[in-house]
């Protein structure tokens, strides 16, 4: 099965699996990036989500469902209009947090290489920046 056939089998399954993404997963065109640009995984700007297909080529289906749920979460929460004045680098990686260990609490498959401190279980993504942005040194420790 080529990346784009696992992408949109993934799709598939995401809103079957999981209803309540359902009419997010419908509404949100996918946009395939070309490899080696600005986008490295996956990314939205809250009217699509981009994919790189090097990176989801490595992914398993269950991978690619949950990194598809990441990016849907990340609309459905309006992170990105509610990032406000905040460092953007440090939104992201708070935003990030809060999404995946929501996932991996509805047990959605995600990658390893994710950011999901359990320091942060049950925080908002503005409770996770502002421990962030008091830490530095949690900062740069969480984010790797």
């Amino acid at each position: 099965m080529n990346v784009s056939d696992k992408v949109l089998r993934a799709r598939m399954r995401l809103m079957l699996l999981h209803p309540h993404l359902a009419s997010s997963v419908a509404r949100l065109p996918m946009i395939e990036v070309e490899i080696g640009s600005w986008c490295e995984t996956a990314a939205t700007d809250g009217f699509n989500i981009y994919w790189n297909p090097a990176f989801f080529e490595q992914l398993n289906e269950e991978e690619v469902m949950g990194v598809l749920a990441h990016e849907l979460l990340h609309v459905v929460l309006a992170h990105i209009e509610r990032r406000g004045f905040r460092d953007e680098l440090l939104w992201n990686i708070a935003i990030d947090h809060a999404t995946n260990l929501y996932l991996i609490d509805q047990e959605i498959v995600l990658p390893l290489n994710r950011l999901a401190d359990r320091h942060f279980t049950r925080l908002t993504a503005e409770q996770i920046y502002d421990a962030l942005k008091l830490s530095p040194s949690l900062a740069a420790m969480v984010s790797n």
